[in-house]
């Protein structure tokens, strides 16, 4: 249940930025804490808009059920939500038409699988991942990169470029050096 409560932290996190509340760093996080806040992007835009990058790693987590579920279906693949939403009333978040990403793994462009067209595993990882972010979670779109040998605590960046923004993962992230995987 450990990436289940992440994965919480993280809606929560995002909800709280949506609302327009001011946002507090956790005092002493863990390090899965502080790789799970790295692998989550808020991006607020000046028309009130937020685009949001969430990368779904298993391979940060412990053991449990959840972890080994997700790590089986995405076996050596990388699975990235994104979601752009409109804040109305200052709380509700309206979600926009998400488009495709480019993904660049150490500066290389890399074929992005797009969720329509996922096979069964990765429609299994994606709706998983959708429950877990909780009441945002139906505003993300995932995509999935293939082949991709590489995690959160290896060394390495991962581009992630939509709306004309790069959103930037250098790795090993935060809190990785304190994990035992």
């Amino acid at each position: 249940m450990r990436f289940r409560h992440v994965a919480c932290f993280a809606a929560v996190t995002a909800l709280a930025l949506a609302a327009g509340t001011a946002w507090a760093r956790v005092w002493k996080p863990s390090p899965l804490e502080q790789i799970s806040d790295y692998l989550f992007i808020v991006d607020p835009k000046p028309d009130g808009s937020q685009v949001m990058v969430f990368w779904i790693d298993p391979r940060v987590g412990g053991e449990d059920e959840d972890q080994a579920r997700l790590r089986g279906w995405l076996r050596d693949r990388v699975l990235i939500g994104v979601a752009e939403v409109d804040i109305r009333d200052g709380s509700s978040m309206m979600p926009r038409k998400v488009g495709n990403p480019q993904v660049l793994v150490g500066g290389r462009p890399r074929p992005s699988i797009a969720e329509d067209a996922f096979d069964a595993e990765l429609k299994q990882a994606s709706d998983f991942a959708r429950e877990l972010i909780g009441a945002a979670g139906h505003a993300f779109r995932f995509f999935a990169v293939a082949d991709a040998k590489f995690g959160a605590c290896q060394k390495g960046s991962m581009h992630v470029v939509y709306a004309g923004e790069r959103y930037l993962y250098r790795l090993p992230a935060p809190g990785c050096a304190a994990k035992a995987r």
